[in-house]
């Protein structure tokens, strides 16, 4: 996945529990907690193999299937915004860790944990019954991205740090100077698309994020050479003098008229 992001083939994944022999539960449960984060995510196996459907290991696996898909629908905005930069300028939607810190030598072998964009780092358990994991930070400033607790490196970077992780979680960071948009899930792609969006602000250590939102009618194709699309740049800031907290939204383009509602920010 990490090296087809390089060559520019962003929609990529593999199928989720294993496609030719059978699957655990174990397996299948970590493997469904990082699937949720392939670009292309689908659970698929071969005829003469046993089920692997969340459902076939019962309610609670199905839960926790439920729980992390629908995260993966939440920022279904973010990795759509990621996968039409990538079509502009050729940037990797899922990036190894060398891609965004070229400099540190310390990512340069890092196969196990990946970036979506510069701003979410994914880190899955890997190990057979591990319920917690050695994690690379880079230089800067991450916080937990389901709970918003700051990661102990806190500005250092450049070191690992081991994280617990419960059999129906997975390790996601958010990077600070981030702000990335989310929308409220719902039970399919169309139905979630009207619901409002969500703004989550994570500040750097300068007190300052940035952020970018790709938005159209999702289903529209593309005729002609147009397309009707509206792009925004969203930028926050603290000024400590007089602790204010500032917020604006330039339109970089406007070729799709519809409102897009926020009806929560979290920062």
């Amino acid at each position: 996945m990490l090296e087809y992001n390089l060559f520019g083939f962003n929609m990529v994944g593999s199928d989720i529990c294993g496609f030719v022999f059978n699957t655990t539960e174990s397996l299948c449960r970590r493997w469904t907690q990082l699937g949720a984060f392939y670009p292309f995510s689908r659970n698929h196996n071969i005829i003469g193999t046993i089920d692997q459907d969340p459902a076939s290991f019962g309610p609670e696996f199905a839960a926790m299937a439920r729980r992390v898909l629908l995260e993966r629908y939440r920022l279904l905005p973010y990795l759509y915004t990621l996968m039409y930069e990538s079509h502009v300028y050729g940037t990797p939607v899922v990036r190894a860790l060398f891609v965004e810190f070229p400099t540190d030598q310390n990512t340069w072998d890092v196969d196990d944990q990946f970036l979506w964009g510069a701003s979410l780092l994914i880190s899955p358990i890997l190990e057979h019954k591990a319920v917690k994991r050695l994690v690379y930070y880079p230089t800067g400033r991450w916080f937990d991205y389901f709970n918003y607790e700051p990661r102990p490196n806190q500005g250092g970077g450049g070191e690992q740090v081991e994280i617990g992780c419960d059999v129906d979680s997975i390790i996601v960071d958010v990077r600070g100077g981030s702000v990335l948009p989310l929308q409220i899930p719902d039970v399919n792609t169309e139905l979630s698309r009207s619901n409002n969006m969500q703004l989550l602000v994570v500040l750097s250590d300068t007190y300052d994020a940035v952020g970018t939102l790709f938005y159209d009618d999702g289903s529209s194709p593309i005729e002609h050479g147009s397309i009707f699309y509206m792009r925004m740049l969203v930028t926050c800031e603290i000024r400590q003098d007089d602790v204010l907290f500032s917020m604006s939204f330039v339109c970089l383009h406007q070729g799709y008229n519809a409102t897009v509602a926020v009806d929560e920010l979290q920062l």
